[in-house]
């Protein structure tokens, strides 16, 4: 059945979306598929249930670029990606949205608090799995913005957690939360 040439024909479709949903290098979902995601929790509305959107930048991506191979490029990528999948929970939604930039929606936010403590987490176990040869730590600014105190749509929670992400650079500050001041300042 559904045989061709001695080949069996796999569900092509659904190949095809897998495709175009996940990052090539990473398997993280790019942002075609965090934004889908994201869109099926929102639109869940579970009474009391906020999310944590947090955008990730790798700050030094560029150097890497520049400085090193492709192949030095893809293991960035790569531990960055297994940094994200070891860090966070199975139901969280993960994504690679651009090369130097990732994304992580977390459900169930209890506190500013622990989830400050994730983040910062995260950053100090990625710069543990980093090695000079491989072109030395990862550092990486986090922008956190709130469902949906922040924002109710992707596009919302996208820009705000990025307003709080270049404000973070620019404080050089790991972690930091959107706050409507922030808007002046970015």
């Amino acid at each position: 059945d559904g045989a061709y040439g001695g080949t069996v024909f796999v569900d092509e479709k659904a190949e095809v979306f897998q495709k175009e949903i996940k990052d090539a290098v990473t398997g993280l979902n790019n942002e075609a598929g965090f934004k889908m995601m994201l869109k099926d929790k929102i639109s869940e509305k579970l009474n009391g249930v906020r999310y944590a959107v947090l955008l990730i930048r790798v700050l030094n991506y560029e150097q890497y670029c520049v400085s090193y191979s492709e192949n030095i490029q893809e293991k960035v990528d790569m531990r960055v990606a297994k940094c994200m999948t070891t860090m966070f929970r199975e139901e969280d939604i993960l994504g690679r949205i651009s090369n130097d930039e990732y994304m992580v929606c977390m459900g169930h936010i209890t506190s500013r608090d622990d989830l400050r403590k994730k983040a910062e987490d995260f950053c100090v176990q990625l710069n543990k799995v980093t090695r000079e040869s491989e072109g030395g730590k990862i550092e990486v600014t986090i922008g956190v913005a709130l469902f949906p105190m922040d924002g109710e749509d992707y596009d919302t929670l996208y820009h705000k957690a990025e307003t709080a992400l270049k404000t973070g650079m620019k404080e050089k500050e790991n972690v930091i939360f959107y706050d409507i001041s922030l808007e002046a300042e970015s």
